[in-house]
């Protein structure tokens, strides 16, 4: 009987360590679907908005491609984001956020969530940066008073990280440039002034992951009025980087996989 068992456990033990490296081996490259809260409250005009604008139908296209649900979302308090896994935010034209949407957005992220952050050039932003940099400032950066590169702007020199990966070239127009960008933001631009349009947060201590931008129509689609759209270089990849880094990682099935094989091999020498 006590020869059975062993010959049972170790076909367990052998069919479990292959399973494992197959789950550690696929792993990285599954996107996990995600819920992702997109603002439906803040653009220069109806078409402007990104959960709903139709300059943004690609944008849009390409987030519910890889596999994730959009959320519209025009507040911001906290019972607004409950069950979402990140959010989307753009800088107001016309109603700026709340001291208590502020607060909901910050505890948001320090429970986990992940935060994209588009400041805006666009006409009329301009009063609304104090605003912004309100919301931003724990993040660790600065925008600039007013906007620049009505004409567009292409940046090729990058850090490498999760965000930037494969990505050699994106562009930006009319953007508000970061004056400042400190800890804990990590600038991923290797130039400065026009090139400071790129900033992340890497979560830690259980927080999301967060990105900061300089600019919004850089997902626009392509002949909808902006010199630089979803489709100039490498924009869209770009994009869905982002997406990618700031959906929050659960426990892994290699994790898991792990575990079980130690509490395997203590069954198995019991």
């Amino acid at each position: 009987m006590r020869n059975r068992w062993d010959k049972v456990v170790k076909k367990i033990w052998l069919i479990a360590i292959v399973s494992c490296l197959i789950s550690i081996i696929i792993a990285p490259s599954i996107s996990l679907a995600a819920i992702i809260g997109i603002d439906s409250r803040n653009g220069m005009d109806d078409s402007t908005i990104f959960a709903t604008g139709d300059d943004y139908d690609t944008f849009r296209a390409t987030i519910i491609a890889s596999g994730h649900t959009i959320v519209p979302i025009s507040s911001f308090e906290t019972v607004d984001m409950v069950g979402l896994d990140s959010l989307m935010l753009k800088q107001p034209y016309s109603q700026g956020y709340s001291d208590s949407e502020i607060s909901a957005i910050h505890a948001f992220v320090n429970g986990g969530g992940g935060l994209v952050v588009h400041a805006e050039g666009g006409a009329g932003s301009d009063g609304y940066i104090s605003n912004v940099n309100s919301l931003v400032s724990p993040y660790g950066v600065i925008y600039a008073d007013s906007a620049t590169e009505n004409s567009g702007h292409t940046i090729t020199d990058m850090v490498a990280h999760p965000v930037t990966d494969d990505v050699t070239m994106f562009g930006v127009d009319y953007q508000r440039w970061m004056i400042s960008i400190t800890l804990p933001a990590i600038d991923l631009t290797i130039g400065s002034g026009a090139d400071d349009a790129l900033a992340v947060v890497n979560g830690v201590g259980g927080a999301g992951n967060v990105v900061l931008l300089t600019d919004s129509s850089m997902w626009r689609d392509l002949g909808v009025g902006s010199d630089r759209s979803l489709k100039t270089g490498d924009n869209q990849l770009l994009l869905e980087n982002i997406i990618r880094f700031t959906i929050p990682e659960p426990a892994t099935v290699s994790l898991l996989c792990l575990g079980s094989l130690v509490l395997l091999r203590k069954r198995r020498k019991s």
